[in-house]
């Protein structure tokens, strides 16, 4: 990972806002080089929340988001995407704009994260070799609608043993999201070539075009392995060769200073009230473009161009903002919203929900007595109506 970080430096890469999709404990944020510390502030996104409760203690600066990534809207401002997201052949269904694709877990990850990225963002990610390697280049062709490979680095079997307990081939992927306007970069990484022909004894290996023709890049030997449905590929480590090493080596191949980004200056607390009332709840944060939410001093909020603006509330004769009923009405709606997420996601995920139960049951009450205040029409004592 401290790797990762030295690739990025010598991308150019220079601070800003950092998405984690599925930030764990958070390691990535952890062995961040000092020099980018105090320009930087991470937003990771966790769905165990146990996990999440940890990821906040030791990431005390971190906006640290508990639910299932793919249900969660974030808005399209960063800078640096990093991480490593969970292998899986499960396709994600639960994201209705990208459930159509069938992507699979780990794709769908990368594909995400790089359409929240600012224009002229990198993105980072360690991730099984299936991605560069599939047959179907329907993923890698989604990325590419939107980003620019710069680099990639192979790590044999079993570099993740320690750490995953998994012998998995993975590869380092490192991308940069096109600026408007600007044409598509070379695509030759969208294909796979062969660089083993088959013999009598083993089949032919093909892998990503990007790997073939950067074999420096690969710090392992193409080979084939028996698997549950036959031979399956594989890479394996050199004799004699300290992985270490041999990472800090590659490193030296990737591209230099070619981070063109365009990253703001960052104020921790505006990013901290950014976040819906209610931290704690996964529905608080789900803040869409053009919805409204309360800050950590109760000021009505709404989310504009994907940034958290004070809204405007109407005062005396004014024409400017809205109506200070209407503010009203909103703001105890806000509650409404997030109790009927609760619910559901309590319910979705067999949890207990009396208690969410109770929170709606009393943000309706609350609502409905506004309501009976603020009535236009009033009853006289002689049973009239009034306005």
């Amino acid at each position: 990972m401290r790797a990762i970080w030295a690739a990025l430096l010598r991308f150019g890469w220079r601070g800003g806002r950092v998405l984690e999709p599925g930030i764990g404990t958070g390691l990535f944020p952890a062995l961040m080089p000092e020099a980018l510390r105090h320009v930087s502030h991470v937003t990771g996104v966790e769905l165990d929340p146990v996990t999440a409760r940890i990821a906040r203690l030791l990431q005390p600066q971190a906006r640290i988001v508990t639910g299932d990534f793919a249900r969660i809207d974030l808005p399209a401002r960063f800078d640096l995407a990093i991480g490593n997201p969970p292998f899986s052949d499960r396709t994600v269904r639960s994201d209705r704009a990208l459930r159509s694709l069938g992507l699979r877990l780990h794709d769908y990850f990368i594909v995400k994260a790089i359409k929240l990225l600012k224009p002229g963002g990198l993105a980072a990610f360690v991730t099984s070799h299936g991605t560069m390697d599939k047959a179907d280049g329907s993923a890698r062709a989604l990325i590419a609608k939107h980003a620019d490979l710069l680099s990639a680095i192979r790590l044999p079997e079993g570099s993740f043993r320690a750490d995953a307990g998994t012998n998995v081939v993975v590869d380092i992927l490192f991308f940069r999201r096109r600026k408007y306007g600007e044409p598509e970069g070379d695509i030759s990484w969208l294909d796979l070539e062969e660089v083993h022909p088959a013999t009598d004894d083993e089949g032919a290996i093909r892998v990503n075009r990007f790997f073939a023709r950067h074999p420096r890049l690969v710090l392992g030997a193409h080979a084939l392995t028996s698997g549950p449905f036959g031979e399956t590929y594989t890479c394996l480590p050199k004799a004699d060769e300290e992985l270490a090493a041999a990472l800090a080596d590659a490193i030296t191949l990737l591209p230099v200073a070619i981070y063109d980004g365009e990253p703001e200056a960052i104020d921790s607390d505006s990013e901290h009230e950014a976040v819906p009332a209610k931290s704690e709840s996964a529905a608080s944060l789900t803040a869409r473009e053009g919805s409204y939410f309360l800050d950590h001093r109760h000021c009505l909020m709404q989310i504009l161009d994907g940034k958290p603006i004070s809204v405007a509330v109407r005062k005396g004769r004014s024409a400017d903002g809205i109506p200070e009923k209407h503010a009203r009405i909103i703001q105890k709606l806000i509650p409404i919203r997030d109790a009927v997420r609760d619910v559901l996601k309590c319910q979705e995920l067999d949890r207990p929900w009396k208690d969410a139960q109770v929170r709606l049951r009393i943000a309706w009450s609350n609502f409905v007595r506004l309501r009976a205040d603020q009535h236009d029409h009033r009853v006289d004592g002689r049973g009239r109506r009034d306005r």
